[in-house]
Formats: C-alpha cells, structure tokens, sequence
C-alpha cells in the first residue's frame, strides 16, 4: 500500500489525532495465513520457501507505515504496524494485526468421508465472503477421476461481508476402491479460489487465521459392517460419532438417563467415549447395566482413560478382573528421565 500524507497540526498534550483515508493494499500482497503452512509438507517439518522467513514467531506485519515527523525543527521517524483496533464491552479495547485474505473462502463441511458402497452422498460446502462489497459467482468440487458431482457447478451471490451460504453437491463414487481428496474451489470474476478459513480464538494467545486449502480426504472402499444402532456415551471428547455414521452406522449419542436396561437391548453396540470412566461422575451408577448387558451378549468397547481419577471402583468396570499398572510410564521414565 502506497499513501502519503503531509499535515501541519499543533499537537496539544494527550490529544489524540486522527486521519481517515480509504486506499486500497496492492493484490501482489501475500496472504496473511501463516508462513510455515502456505505449502504442503509431510508431518515433522514444514516446507518454507523464503529462507529468510525461517526462525520467525510470526508473520511479517501486511502493511507497516513509516512516519516522518518534524517537531521544532528536529525531524525523527518511526515505523509502525497497520493494526485493527477495536473496543469489547468486558475486555476494553483490543488489537489484532491487520490481515489480508482472498476475498472468499469455501469449507467442506465434512474433513474426511467413507464410500462404503456405490451409493452418493450429499457433501454440503460453505462459501463465506471475506470481501467489503456484494460478490458472486460459482462453486464447484474437484472429485477423483470416475467419480460424478450433481450439479457440475452452484452459482451463489452474497450481499455482505461474512455472510456465509451452504450449497449441496451429490457425490458418486467410482465401484473401485481408492483413497484420494475432494477439493472446493470457488470462481469469481474469472478468478478462482480454492482456501478455507479457519479461526484460533482464545483469551491466552493472539487471534490466528489459518488458511488451508479447501480440501476433505474421501475413503471409497468396500466396507463390511454387523449391526445397525450404537449407542456412544461422551467422555472428555473425541470424533467417534462422526466417524461411525461415515460408516453407515446409526448413532445414538445418549445422556447419562438414557442409559437403562430397556434402551440398552434395542443397540447393537455400545462406545464409551475417551477418558468416560474419569470424567463421568454417573458411570458408577449406570456400569452395572451396562455390564449386565454384556453379561446378556451386547458388545461394549471402552477406549482410553487414564489410571488416576476414576469416576468408579476400578474393579467394577469390566466383567472380569483387571488389574491396572503404571508399569510401562515408570519404565518410559526411567530411561528418559522425566
């Protein structure tokens, strides 16, 4: 961005100034997602194509103002990121670097999808403008080779800035099996555009925006399943639930009153979330039916928890005696020395 300005004020003691001006940054500027992701790179390490980036925390500002100022006849400078300012009813007033982003972005809903069979799918986008003015244009989805969306393409116009629109497309997957992506691409003004958006927002670091290509990874494989309902019961959290309906299963997600004797015989499995027996403080009263349903056949799958802070008797969780060591940490630590 290139702006000059020239202004002879007096200045008084605590007075704020303000100049007000509407330029537009130069479309050569790079995107503000971090350096380290803008390329696709193996787990471990990142590939960074700019060696002079490498080693810094954070990004270079997007735009930085060098100020001329001249005071009694002693001229001085200094530099300054251009910054968004903005003031919170709770928090007062807060900052966050100035970022610059395509003006649209497209998420696929759904980060990884299961073909078990030849039957479609409808897989849902979100496009969301990023943009200060009304935009349009059209969306699409790159689909592996033999695959087949419906519709081709789904033209869409957005009045505002983050309004955002949810299109769907009907995908067919090939009879062979393979492993590959689905990518959004989103076209404006002949311009194409194939970023997500994700945000970082906690009160303890700065705000991150990360954009990622728009991208989910789609499974097509032959997929033998038993049974038709599992029953998940949460814990400290995790994607089980998605990752069953992918499946084909149904699932049902039930609070800790659903679990009871006569809702139990209708599921064909049931999942204890990750870290359930130490976070739920119902399961020591709920365990008993479950493990009478065991008892009468059903299949119950316990993930992981940790040995300290048990919500129940550690005898009382399984249907057969288990006795719990910290055997391997102690070893783990010994020869680390941690």
């Amino acid at each position: 961005m290139n702006v000059d300005s020239v202004s002879n004020l007096d200045l008084g003691v605590n007075k704020l100034i303000t100049f007000k001006m509407n330029k537009n940054v130069s479309e050569s500027l790079s995107y503000s997602d971090p350096y380290w992701l803008r390329e696709d790179h193996p787990d471990g390490y990142f590939t960074v194509n700019d060696p002079s980036l490498i080693g810094s925390p954070e990004n270079l500002p997007a735009v930085m103002g060098e100020f001329l100022c001249t005071i009694n006849n002693q001229s001085f400078s200094f530099s300054s990121p251009l910054v968004y300012k903005w003031t919170d009813p709770v928090k007062g007033e807060l900052f966050r670097p100035f970022e610059v982003t395509p003006p649209v972005v497209v998420n696929i809903q759904e980060s990884v999808l299961v073909f078990s069979n030849s039957n479609p799918k409808v897989i849902n986008v979100n496009v969301k403008s990023l943009s200060g003015k009304s935009i349009s244009g059209s969306v699409r989805i790159e689909i592996p080779k033999g695959w087949k969306s419906e519709p081709a393409s789904i033209p869409f116009e957005i009045q505002k800035q983050g309004e955002e629109k949810i299109l769907s497309f009907t995908v067919s997957p090939s009879k062979q099996e393979v492993i590959s992506s689905l990518k959004g691409i989103v076209t404006v003004s002949g311009k194409e555009y194939d970023y997500a958006l994700q945000t970082i927002d906690y009160d303890h670091i700065p705000i991150q925006t990360l954009l990622p290509k728009s991208k989910a990874k789609v499974v097509r494989i032959d997929l033998k399943t038993e049974g038709k309902t599992i029953g998940y019961i949460p814990g400290a959290g995790d994607d089980i639930p998605f990752a069953l309906r992918n499946m084909g299963y149904e699932v049902w997600e039930m609070k800790n009153e659903d679990v009871i004797p006569a809702n139990l015989k209708s599921l064909d499995a049931v999942v204890l979330g990750i870290r359930t027996l130490n976070t739920n403080n119902r399961i020591r009263h709920f365990m008993p039916s479950l493990l009478d349903y065991v008892k009468d056949g059903g299949t119950l799958v316990v993930q992981y928890n940790t040995t300290g802070d048990f919500e129940i008797d550690r005898d009382k969780f399984s249907p057969y005696p288990i006795t719990l060591s910290r055997e391997r940490f102690q070893k783990k630590r010994q020869k680390y020395g941690y």
